[in-house]
């Protein structure tokens, strides 16, 4: 019994370290994103769906998003929001699942009510109206 547990211990420990780096990944990948001209920004988000299909990471991908869809910038909210939007047309299931809880509707209807921009607004409520759609 005493061997699970430290194995279900490391194994835990390891998930959190692979959690980390791929946090790291993701929020790399997104600064690429946002400061970058057109073929660096396409290179950077082919690399993000790669990590995305090919792992559940799904997540990492989600919280890396967090700090530059509350930016102060409307400018990155909107980068931010296409990044988000690109995702869910070409990444799959596990992407569309993390993002479709209650916590992640409930950001995006906060920005709605909340940003001064009415760009970002009607960003946020025509990819919510086009997931609709698609789902």
């Amino acid at each position: 019994f005493f061997d699970f547990v430290v194995m279900a211990q490391l194994g835990e420990e390891e998930e959190c370290r692979l959690s980390r780096v791929t946090r790291r990944e993701f929020e790399a990948l997104i600064t690429r994103q946002l400061n970058s001209q057109h073929q660096e920004i396409r290179n950077a988000f082919k690399e993000m769906v790669s990590l995305i299909v090919d792992a559940p990471t799904a997540r990492e991908a989600l919280v890396a998003l967090k700090d530059p869809l509350k930016s102060a910038s409307a400018l990155i909210q909107l980068k931010a929001m296409s990044i988000l939007g690109a995702l869910v047309k070409n990444t799959g299931h596990h992407f569309h699942v993390e993002l479709a809880t209650k916590k992640w509707m409930d950001r995006l209807i906060k920005m709605v009510r909340t940003t001064r921009d009415s760009r970002v607004r009607e960003k946020v409520l025509q990819l919510m109206v086009d997931w609709e759609q698609m789902f």
